[in-house]
């Protein structure tokens, strides 16, 4: 009967609603405070598992109020059935915006997390072979002429220093850049990664002194 289907309408706008307010919150909240990146994942994968269920839902409400509409012979008040599906209808878009917003984000956020891990990576390959090269400068157990070899090959590799240096400088800059952008980077192991690189940079610096002055007295 028609009160029966009002009655199962009037449920089903209310569990539609409900979720969507839930879901509304949540992503808003996400967008806004960017130091819930990670949630912000979490709650898209929510919001896509549950989606269907509601869609399903949504769609059974609109059949009951057709059923309704097909009733001629009672005073059936078109504007609330209006009102009810119109409301329904528009907040669906809106929380269908928002997740587009937060998809974007989420999306930003792992496409400059995925670069600033690939340089990470190339510096780290860069420092290795910097490395190799300041070792095979250590030994000055060698005739003369091959320590003037390996004194020349220091200064060789002061270039590498520098241009590594400049590296490690334009990854801070994308550092503090992605700390903005998404404060939760401080709580990951990207600052650690770095600094730990910048360190090794330190002492292959000092290695590299080193060998020139060991060299020098041996030339």
């Amino acid at each position: 009967n028609v009160s029966s289907l009002w009655q199962q309408i009037e449920d089903a706008s209310n569990e539609i609603n409900n979720w969507l307010d839930d879901i509304d919150s949540i992503i808003l909240e996400s967008i806004e405070n960017k130091k819930e990146v990670e949630g912000g994942f979490m709650r898209l994968n929510k919001y896509k598992i549950e989606l269907p269920s509601y869609i399903n839902l949504k769609l059974e409400m609109e059949n009951k109020i057709q059923e309704i509409k097909k009733i001629r012979s009672l005073n059936l008040e078109p504007q609330r059935i209006q009102h009810i599906s119109e409301a329904i209808h528009q907040r669906f878009a809106e929380i269908s915006d928002r997740v587009k917003d937060l998809e974007n984000m989420a999306n930003t956020f792992s496409q400059d997390e995925k670069d600033f891990k690939m340089k990470l990576k190339t510096i780290n390959e860069n420092i290795n072979r910097t490395r190799d090269k300041i070792f095979e400068c250590d030994d000055t157990s060698g005739e003369v002429e091959k320590n003037v070899e390996s004194f020349n090959k220091c200064y060789a590799i002061d270039t590498d220093l520098d241009q590594n240096q400049k590296e490690l400088t334009s990854l801070t800059t994308a550092l503090n850049t992605l700390l903005v952008n998404f404060p939760s980077v401080k709580e990951s192991a990207l600052p650690k990664e770095l600094e730990n690189i910048k360190k090794r940079q330190d002492v292959l610096m000092k290695n590299n002194e080193k060998n020139k002055k060991n060299l020098c007295n041996h030339i």
